[in-house]
């Protein structure tokens, strides 16, 4: 392993904690301390020739990136016996920061949630410009964040099967949603949550909710301190 590439795993080693950029990890200059975090995430703490073994990574560069991430992501230890192989575990400071980062993933709803619910009043949306004859996209007034997309010109008081789908962007090493589609379908008989399926603007530095939604989305507007929030209350 070059030095050049030991200085970047040195000065870039908090991005291996952000489990959301796994996909960008994996074909990264990250990819071998990634891959050593993984398996010792499943399988617990585990001798250096063990590792070189199961990921066929040669020991030498294994020992490397354990002594460079020592006391951040990894730790090593020997047995009391001369010669004693070197074992190598997740630093309890690895351990809690991802912990902490997948009970708040665990939290927020997954990527494509299907529901049956009305639309709020056709007022909050403008039409875009569509592509297709058989596709209409409609696009909330306060914020382009939320689009709908439908099969129908006028999809208003009547109920779809909704199917929420986050539109994904990457940069940074990390990956997140920057547009939540609301694509619509209808119902079929698939086994969906009933809901009911509200829209408000709220003003404040943060947004709250004191009724409980099974969940909601929000984001800003361009006015100032104005949020619109999308809530779902599942029947």
């Amino acid at each position: 392993m070059n030095q050049d590439l030991q200085d970047y795993i040195a000065e870039n080693w908090q991005a291996l904690l952000d489990q959301a950029s796994a996909t960008l990890l994996e074909s990264s200059r990250l990819k071998i301390p990634y891959r050593i975090l993984k398996l010792l995430l499943q399988d617990g703490p585990l001798k250096l020739q063990e590792i070189s073994d199961r990921l066929q990574i040669h020991p030498n560069t294994i020992a490397t990136i354990a002594r460079i991430l020592e006391g951040k992501i990894f730790e090593r230890s020997r047995g009391a016996a001369r010669g004693a192989p070197t074992t190598i575990s997740l630093h309890p400071y690895a351990i809690e920061q991802l912990a902490n980062r997948k009970i708040k993933q665990t939290l927020a709803p997954p990527a494509k949630t299907k529901v049956i619910a009305k639309l709020p009043g056709k007022e909050f949306f403008r039409p875009l410009q569509s592509n297709t004859s058989d596709k209409w996209t409609f696009e909330d007034k306060d914020s382009p964040a939320f689009r709908i997309v439908s099969s129908d010109p006028n999809p208003w008081g009547q109920e779809w099967k909704i199917l929420l789908s986050h539109q994904n962007e990457r940069g940074d090493r990390s990956e997140w949603p920057y547009r939540l589609d609301l694509k619509l379908f209808p119902p079929d008989g698939e086994d969906c949550p009933h809901a009911t399926f509200e829209r408000e603007g709220i003003k404040g530095v943060f947004v709250w909710s004191l009724d409980s939604p099974t969940f909601f989305y929000a984001a800003p507007t361009k006015r100032e301190k104005i949020w619109v929030v999308y809530s779902f209350y599942c029947r």
